[in-house]
């Protein structure tokens, strides 16, 4: 996204790198897809447990692009044959808890490509017990080095027990020994086959983790591929906050905020340095060494110095901080302004996302849902004094309200909150000079017709739409190299007009324009070519002029009045020919060669 508008301190440093503690854990997920008979029946040529699979490789992908280091397993349940440590039955682990790579990329495309049919040769249709397929993926976890760790139940099956309350209940008292171990677990139902409805309050309402997500019911299943492919990755998508902050809405009122960064750059990987004989990863160390001993010096040893009365006063890291210090990390309330003036504000950062943190104050969730709807009802926005982190600068900010939407399926579209938008102060301010006069305005008319073409062109902006080409194409040739495939694919570039598309939107308009702005047969490639002829004849006009100009200069005369050096080159040099003169290559030679000649 955007660079930081202003140059800072080495101690205040992006607010993102107090992120480190969180970005340096390794995210684990474990797919449990559904291989009951129930999930093989086709609709529309596909079958649920080939969409589900493809999700799975998918997600993949983008492990591989975005974190390569986190990690991805697959576990089929309703199998004939079992791949599992614990040897339940009907459990089979079709990839181990790993980071994903080319072959296991290349292992779910030869599932894909050999159809139902072969996957019921070597894989084979049983009986489903959660409880051991639960124990499986708590198993799975504890052997690996996942940070945040989470399982994906996809199946389109809502009683995978047949009303058997016993399984029931063991899959529930597993699902909470899940929970206390710090395993999430969350379901991406998929529609029955028929006119059936997918009933989750059977089983899986009481096995998912968070169960407040749900409190105004499940969404619907989804019945299509770019629909359960949306649903995955909103549900694998990292919401890891960037920090935990106080917020305080009066001397005694205060409740508990987590900053997420909702939008984020997204570049090429680093390039990381190899050795050249072994081809081994290197680590690069920076050390500090003092001038007059070559001592290597400890950040304790480095002091920060301020010249004053000439003396200077010497401050350690710790003193320099303190001095930074002006107030406790956090968010302090200081009012209320209407949103019409704020609109006005420029723009200076990209904005964070707030949303209140039941864990570490109970009732914010309550507090921050009555000051979101007071904001909303009276279409205003708190300004803020806010600190982020200690030592840092304080930021005047203010919180723009956000509702929450849904789809038509009941999935949550966008979240409730408040995005915190950073204030200018009024120092920082930029005083811009007016533009001159003179320029050339268009008419009423030509305004109009610009207005209505574009209208018609107007269009429903997402970000989503458009992805960035160059890193398509990077990624494209990266995959192709990875899984060994001749060819890579070519993305299409959405970010290039489509003029076929403009044409039948807004055709009328488009020549109607053109026509009242280059009347009498010019158009706008032409005028442009003989705006830059008539500024190049003006040029060629202009040397003709200034060189018959240099021939009319007496040279004598100025030289007298000792302006030689205001002459050019080509003037001096045609003196010097006339004269007799040896020119030297300088300009300032041929000045100091032309005094000598006339003894001045």
């Amino acid at each position: 996204m955007d660079q930081p508008w202003m140059r800072q301190d080495d101690d205040e440093s992006d607010d993102e790198s107090s992120t480190v503690d969180f970005g340096q854990a390794v995210d684990g997920i474990l797919f449990l897809i559904d291989a009951t008979e129930g999930m093989f029946e086709e609709v529309d040529g596909d079958t649920a447990f080939m969409q589900c699979i493809k999700a799975a490789k998918s997600t993949m992908l983008n492990k591989i692009t975005s974190s390569p280091k986190d990690l991805v397993g697959i576990i089929l349940f309703g199998t004939d044959k079992d791949n599992n440590p614990n040897r339940f039955k009907n459990v089979y682990v079709l990839q181990d808890l790993e980071s994903p790579g080319a072959e296991s990329v290349l292992k779910l495309e030869k599932l894909i490509a050999d159809g139902p049919k072969k996957f019921k040769q070597e894989y084979g249709h049983g009986n489903v017990n959660m409880a051991d397929v639960l124990w499986t993926c708590a198993l799975m976890f504890s052997k690996s080095r996942a940070g945040q760790r989470r399982v994906l139940v996809l199946s389109n099956q809502d009683d995978p027990h047949k009303g058997s309350g016993d399984l029931d209940d063991k899959a529930v008292v597993k699902a909470k020994d899940l929970l206390q171990s710090g395993i999430e677990l969350d379901l991406v139902h998929l529609k029955p086959p028929g006119d059936k409805k997918f009933r989750p309050q059977i089983l899986y309402k009481n096995l998912v983790t968070d169960k407040e997500n749900y409190e105004d019911g499940f969404p619907e299943a989804s019945d299509k591929m770019e629909e359960l492919l949306l649903r995955v990755r909103m549900k694998d998508h990292k919401k890891r906050r960037l920090m935990s902050l106080p917020f305080w809405l009066g001397p005694e009122v205060k409740m508990s905020v987590s900053l997420y960064n909702l939008v984020r750059p997204t570049g090429k990987p680093a390039t990381t340095r190899l050795a050249r004989d072994t081809n081994e990863e290197l680590l690069s160390r920076r050390i500090t060494y003092a001038m007059d001993s070559a001592e290597a010096l400890m950040p304790g040893d480095i002091s920060k110095t301020q010249e004053y009365g000439g003396r200077k006063a010497y401050f350690d890291i710790c003193e320099v901080k303190q001095i930074k210090s002006m107030a406790p990390p956090g968010l302090q309330l200081l009012g209320f302004k209407p949103l019409g003036y704020l609109e006005k504000q420029p723009h200076v950062r990209p904005s964070h996302f707030v949303y209140p943190d039941e864990g570490s104050v109970r009732g914010s969730t309550r507090l921050f849902a009555a000051l979101l709807q007071s904001c909303l009802r009276h279409r205003v926005a708190p300004i803020c004094f806010w600190i982020s982190r200690a030592a840092q600068a304080p930021k005047l900010v203010y919180l723009l309200a956000q509702e929450e939407e849904r789809d038509t399926h009941g999935l949550q579209m966008v979240p409730p909150g408040f995005h915190v938008i950073q204030l200018p102060f009024s120092d920082d301010r930029r005083r811009l000079q007016a533009l001159q006069e003179g320029t050339t305005k268009a008419t009423p008319g030509l305004v109009a017709l610009a207005r209505e073409m574009a209208e018609k062109l107007r269009f429903t902006y997402h970000p989503d739409k458009f992805e960035n080409p160059e890193l398509q194409g990077f990624w494209s040739c990266l995959e192709a190299l990875a899984l060994d495939r001749d060819d890579a694919e070519h993305p299409k570039d959405y970010t290039r007009p489509d003029h076929e598309k403009m044409k039948a939107k807004a055709g009328e308009e488009m020549d109607a324009f053109l026509e009242a702005a280059f009347p009498d047969g010019c158009s706008a490639t032409t005028a442009g070519s003989r705006k830059r002829a008539q500024a190049g004849e003006g040029g060629q006009a202009k040397k003709a002029r200034s060189e018959n100009q240099g021939s009319n200069v007496d040279v004598r005369e100025e030289a007298k009045r000792g302006k030689l050096a205001s002459l050019t080159v080509s003037v001096l040099r045609d003196f010097c020919k006339q004269e007799g003169l040896r020119c030297p290559s300088k300009k300032a030679e041929i000045v100091d060669c032309i005094k000598k000649h006339l003894k001045l």
